[in-house]
């Protein structure tokens, strides 16, 4: 690597060095003199002639907003290493967003501290019984927390096209029994960047189709959110939970990979006692049959997929 300094660098090269000499002045149109005892000295000039780190072109040029890309950078060059950086962010956590010792109450303080920064925002605890049948009856309480940001909400009411995640296990509940709890996300592509962007959050402790369809209902009518489209896994309780919020005025895209997945999964247990040659041979021949019917034009040429 070379360092960043105003007058050249001399590192030791590693093995390629004639490689190493071409990707250097190649990506960073370096310099650089002829390998001489596994050293290559390298000279430029640190400098960013035309370059405004806040223009939405270089914007797009980087995942990562400014400020915490030149925090990260600062820390680095101080020679943190990953257990350093790891106390630092947990400081961090600790004093500016840690506002209460309990998790309740912080999560309430946070949602009113949000909520006062214009965001929409939502904080419902929920008794199952006012939960239809089709929340989990296993659980006591359904936990909902709702937030978008002002930024998000411009983003997401252009949006027709929208595409619904959900990550597993994010954290424990606070509620009494505990558990697991999930975080779901709208995400869209950013006008700005052309990048992927989520535009909604949402975390529960109960992936039902009541909580999911309350947590689009309140963007439905406290934000206006009316898509075309929305694409999620294969998960049929979202599938319910997008239907029961938006009817059939809201199109259901449902993910070819996810699908295939599942599928696979379903045929080796079906076939779990057969050889396993015999076994990649059935599950490869549904699988192609399965991808006519997927891929169908019309009714028609979906039913002579079907009798294949």
């Amino acid at each position: 690597m070379v360092s960043h300094a105003t007058l050249g660098a001399r590192k030791k090269a590693q093995p390629q060095l004639q490689l190493l000499q071409l990707h250097l002045q190649k990506i960073l149109l370096l310099r650089t003199k002829r390998a001489v005892d596994d050293i290559i000295e390298a000279t430029y000039n640190w400098m960013h002639d035309g370059h405004n780190p806040f223009s939405e072109q270089d914007i797009k040029a980087s995942r990562l907003p400014f400020d915490v890309k030149n925090w990260i950078e600062i820390h680095v060059e101080e020679k943190k290493g990953w257990k350093g950086m790891k106390d630092l962010l947990r400081t961090v956590f600790e004093n500016e967003i840690t506002k209460h010792r309990f998790d309740k109450q912080n999560s309430q303080t946070w949602i009113g501290i949000l909520k006062e920064k214009g965001y929409d925002t939502l904080f419902e605890i929920i008794n199952t019984f006012e939960a239809d049948e089709k929340a989990n009856g296993s659980k006591k309480e359904l936990l909902m927390d709702v937030w978008v940001a002002p930024w998000q909400k411009k983003i997401l009411l252009k949006q027709e096209d929208i595409n619904l995640d959900s990550t597993h296990k994010t954290c424990v509940s606070f509620l009494s029994h505990r558990g697991d709890c999930y975080l779901f996300s709208l995400v869209t592509r950013s006008y700005v960047t052309y990048k992927s962007c989520p535009v909604a959050f949402f975390i529960t402790n109960s992936e039902s189709s009541f909580t999911i369809s309350r947590w689009l209902s309140c963007l439905k009518f406290e934000c206006g959110f009316y898509p075309k489209r929305i694409m999620i896994h294969c998960s049929v309780t979202e599938m319910d939970a997008i239907l029961s919020t938006f009817g059939t005025e809201v199109q259901v895209l449902v993910c070819h990979w996810h699908i295939r997945r599942e599928w696979k999964k379903k045929l080796k247990k079906s076939k779990a006692r057969l050889a396993l040659q015999i076994l990649k041979f059935y599950v490869k021949k549904a699988c192609v049959y399965l991808s006519l019917l997927m891929y169908a034009k019309d009714p028609e040429d979906f039913e002579e997929g079907g009798t294949n």
